[in-house]
């Protein structure tokens, strides 16, 4: 039996090694979406395509066609070196964020102004 993209989008999700719900994350989709794609109810449009090339250096016309290589060439050792780079600077921006939110509430609670506690 002949792939089709489909087929091919399992792979890529294999490939990743994501959950379903971090692929969605990094390609910006929702996961609803995503499973009604795999379940073959909606088709995997081209904005999908183009996500997954952004975020992982997917080939596209492997993707559409099954031609070529799942990863495009180029991408392989710079993209996954821009990626790691990326990954590194949100890292250190969401430590400096819980950082900044812990002062805020630090400052707060001196300055006897209510702190709504978090929920979750």
């Amino acid at each position: 039996m002949e792939k089709d993209k489909v087929d091919r989008l399992r792979e890529v999700l294999k490939y990743t090694g994501l959950t379903q719900a971090k692929f969605c994350e990094k390609i910006g989709i929702y996961q609803p979406s995503l499973s009604k794609i795999l379940k073959r109810q909606i088709a995997c449009g081209k904005s999908i395509t183009d996500k997954l090339q952004i975020a992982f250096a997917i080939n596209p016309v492997w993707l559409e066609t099954g031609e070529g290589d799942m990863i495009l060439p180029q991408m392989t050792t710079e993209g996954c070196a821009m990626c790691a780079e990326k990954e590194k600077r949100i890292s250190i921006m969401e430590k400096y964020i819980k950082q900044l939110e812990e002062e805020n509430t630090r400052l707060k609670t001196q300055l006897g102004i209510d702190v709504p506690k978090k929920v979750g």
